[in-house]
């Protein structure tokens, strides 16, 4: 019954400003995974916008959602991601670099989930996995393909868990990386 769905864009997050001020708990899942100008406008801008409308005397904790890929093996920030990475997860490392340095931290959990695979007639499919059945036509084509390559992977219902979990548990860590072991 207190759960607010904010249902839009960050483009246009100042419509929900008088809303934002009265949150208790944030979960931050919200991002934009185009490669463009814009991808750096909704993850860095929008986003510590939408931070600078919660209300410090009622906002406990905030769940931030950046991702793995500006991770190294050890889950330390990697500067690669800096240099190398498309806009999206340049504009991650950019934003967690921010937020680190922000007024926001200390009230903030940042997760950095892996390849997220999730979805069903009840629930909205994750980007990896409401692309997969566009991609079905490629497989008597892939068939003759090898690749060596490994990869991490996370189900859409253990982040909610885990979620859940970080809004309420008392916190010695700020950071959490979630996958399951390399494949």
């Amino acid at each position: 019954n207190n759960i607010t769905l904010l249902n839009g864009s960050l483009e246009n997050i100042a419509d929900h400003k008088e809303v934002i001020a009265t949150v208790e708990y944030l979960i931050h899942i919200a991002t934009a995974w185009a490669n463009t100008d814009s991808t750096y406008k909704i993850n860095i801008d929008a986003t510590f916008e939408l931070f600078s409308y919660l209300n410090p005397d009622i906002h406990e904790r905030t769940v931030y959602f950046s991702t793995a890929s500006i991770l190294k093996e050890n889950n330390e920030v990697t500067d690669a991601a800096k240099k190398h990475g498309t806009p999206y997860i340049k504009s991650k490392y950019l934003a967690f670099q921010k937020l680190q340095a922000s007024e926001y931290w200390d009230k903030t959990v940042t997760v950095f989930p892996t390849a997220v695979l999730g979805g069903n007639q009840q629930a909205p499919y994750s980007h990896i996995s409401g692309g997969l059945p566009k991609s079905t036509h490629y497989l008597n084509i892939l068939k003759w393909f090898y690749i060596d390559a490994e990869f991490h992977f996370l189900h859409a219902k253990d982040i909610a868990i885990v979620t859940e979990r970080l809004l309420s548990a008392p916190l010695e860590t700020k950071t959490f990386a979630l996958g399951n072991p390399l494949l």
